[in-house]
């Protein structure tokens, strides 16, 4: 997960009160996590229950194991990487093929899509910034596209795109989460990325 300055606070203040042992603790952790670890399962599982049984795994593997967290990265780092190692472990269990999404599905999953803008999948915006309510139900229209044609990718792609330009996790950490070396997974993200631009500018999405 992309870190921002308030995420880094948030999980800052959650490793500080599990440290102290603070009675809150669990309740913060989930609280302000559960939901951002099921954006990510779901994305890499596409599966509604796998996603929510994801959920508590990894919270109780954080639970369990924050005190062998070493500080060389941030704390909602180590608790994505736990939570994308889980879903890829389930992922290949399961052997499941790629699920339709419902409508509400896919609205609780918008707010990723933001971040795709600010990555290097595009090297400039889809849409400006603006307070129109017309323009803003275009952006909003445009995530949920984005939403199903990355949900489309083959599955070796999709989970490096997923992984690497909505996640932001570190190129090593997903050559270990997949079992891949470097090269492959760097070839598997450009792969990644040009097949969604060719997608999306097939569906007249042009990018200015």
């Amino acid at each position: 997960m992309i870190v921002t300055a308030q995420n880094k606070l948030i999980s800052q203040k959650c490793l500080k009160m599990l440290r102290d042992q603070e009675p809150d603790a669990a309740e913060f952790l989930a609280k302000n996590f559960s939901s951002r670890i099921f954006g990510l399962a779901l994305r890499i599982t596409q599966n509604h229950s796998d996603a929510e049984e994801i959920v508590q795994e990894t919270l109780t593997v954080v639970w369990n194991k924050w005190s062998t967290f070493r500080e060389d990265s941030d704390f909602s780092s180590w608790i994505f990487r736990i939570a994308a190692n889980q879903a890829y472990m389930k992922l290949r269990k399961s052997k499941r093929q790629s699920q339709m999404f419902s409508l509400n599905d896919l609205a609780t999953q918008t707010a990723q899509l933001i971040r795709l803008q600010k990555q290097s999948l595009f090297n400039t915006s889809f849409v400006k910034e603006t307070q129109k309510p017309d323009e803003l139900l275009e952006k909003q229209e445009l995530h949920i596209v984005l939403q199903k044609e990355i949900d489309a990718l083959p599955e070796k792609f999709r989970l490096v795109l997923v992984l690497k330009d909505i996640e932001g996790l570190q190129l090593k950490d997903i050559c270990e989460i997949l079992d891949l070396s470097l090269s492959a997974v760097k070839s598997r993200l450009h792969r990644a990325r040009k097949l969604l631009r060719d997608r999306l500018i097939k569906l007249n999405y042009k990018m200015s």
